[in-house]
């Protein structure tokens, strides 16, 4: 016989305030990527001269062809995002920029003077890594850059810098879920989830709350930077419900 496991239906409402040395924040929404423009169409080549029954056209030199085809333009690609600038040590760091291209085109990343203890991946631009109490200290000018294969873009060069110590501090508070996805009473809820990161969609980080009574949360040690939170419900048996809709808040 087989186990039918119930999860929550999540009406958490995360919200966000600051305390400390903070200040700023509100929801963010969603980016959207820049739907692929179609390349031009080029047009058609004139006919050539021999088997018609028109002669050559004025202008045209004798016994000339049809001519060179139309060259297609290449678009330049693009790029965007704001990396973080500060990240405590033993946190992990992650940055991914916004790139795409116009005409489809694959493209390749690449970056110059990148951290030493930071890794980077150039199918997709992402630079990531954990630095140690050793790494205290500040990386400038890191520069990533994106190519076509023709044709480059850049980010404005950056710096992060690697502090030991962070005053930041984040209080989130939620509405504990009544029901089930199916309508039935919620009479299990054993905890939440509190999951957070820099990047939208990206949660490097995550706290498990073991008492269904407790609905505020203060995270603490935060370095300046823009938090993006979601928070999760789950039962005695373990079943984690949805993600709560994201909320963002900027330490500074």
């Amino acid at each position: 016989m087989g186990i039918c496991v119930r999860r929550a239906k999540l009406s958490l409402l995360l919200t966000a305030s600051i305390m400390l040395a903070a200040c700023g924040g509100g929801d963010d929404g969603g980016a959207t990527d820049p739907a692929a423009a179609n390349p031009p169409t080029a047009g058609s080549p004139p006919q050539a001269g021999g088997g018609s029954s028109q002669g050559p056209s004025a202008g045209t030199p004798p016994g000339s062809g049809t001519g060179n085809p139309p060259t297609v333009k290449n678009s330049v690609p693009k790029i965007g995002g704001k990396p973080q600038t500060v990240v405590l040590q033993e946190t992990p760091y992650v940055f991914v920029p916004e790139a795409s291209d116009d005409d489809g085109d694959i493209l390749h990343f690449s970056v110059k003077n990148p951290p030493p203890w930071a890794k980077f991946e150039p199918t997709t631009g992402r630079l990531h890594g954990t630095p140690s109490a050793a790494d205290v200290g500040t990386y400038a000018d890191i520069r990533i850059s994106v190519t076509d294969g023709a044709a480059d873009a850049a980010l404005a060069p950056f710096s992060i810098t690697v502090t030991s110590v962070a005053n930041g501090a984040v209080e989130l508070s939620w509405t504990a879920p009544t029901e089930n996805v199916d309508g039935s009473p919620l009479t299990d809820l054993a905890g939440y989830k509190i999951y957070w990161g820099t990047q939208p969609g990206e949660f490097t980080n995550s706290v498990t709350i073991d008492n269904p009574a407790v609905v505020t949360y203060v995270l603490e040690n935060l370095v300046p930077a823009t938090y993006y939170f979601v928070a999760t419900a789950f039962n005695s048996e373990g079943a984690e419900s949805d993600p709560s809709d994201t909320t963002s808040l900027t330490i500074s």
